[in-house]
């Protein structure tokens, strides 16, 4: 009997154990790499042909979900995007949204996600879309212009330390988005 009760005892201790790993991975999951503004995600991410894990780690690097986020350098938005380039991206694509927009989270999402697709048909990788979201497209270029920085179609080096620490940040989130949600590519 006495065997019986240390057993149960054991178990419950166990199952309490279990219940709170898995209750530290449900909050760390929802907090660290969380899961929000999906409805516009999926949407823009169809749209464009870019994948949510791209687009989620981009969120996550830039403005960590904060809609009303304002950089030193003005970009603004979940996607930190500059005025100058929202209004560009609004042109280009057709939309026309007004700029006073910029910071609303569906019309920043779909610029953000518009201009990921629009790099990534010029440069074709991943890695150089994010430098150039990062740096700008036009230093990118110029980047792959020069063998000492570009060869093999890869960047063998990313001379803005900032910009090189930001593609390994959105790198490694994507990696995290796409193995904590199965779903994700």
């Amino acid at each position: 009997m006495r065997r019986i009760k240390h057993l149960i005892e054991f178990l419950l201790v166990v199952a309490v154990a279990f219940g709170a790993a898995y209750g530290f991975f449900c909050w760390y999951k929802s907090s660290v790499i969380p899961l929000r503004y999906q409805e516009f995600v999926s949407k823009y991410s169809e749209e464009y042909k870019v994948p949510e894990s791209v687009i989620y780690a981009v969120i996550k690097c830039e403005s960590n979900f904060r809609a009303d986020a304002v950089s030193t350098a003005g970009a603004k938005g979940l996607m930190q995007i500059m005025p100058e380039t929202f209004s560009w991206l609004s042109t280009s694509s057709g939309v026309d949204y007004d700029l006073e927009l910029i910071s609303d989270p569906q019309a920043n999402i779909h610029m953000g996600v518009y201009y990921l697709s629009w790099l990534r048909s010029r440069f074709g990788s991943w890695e150089l879309v994010w430098a150039a979201y990062n740096a700008g497209h036009n230093r990118v270029r110029q980047w792959t212009e020069d063998p000492t920085l570009y060869a093999n179609g890869k960047l063998v080096r990313i001379p803005i330390d900032e910009t090189a620490k930001y593609v390994e940040r959105v790198s490694n989130f994507r990696a995290l988005y796409m193995k904590f949600y199965s779903g994700l590519e």
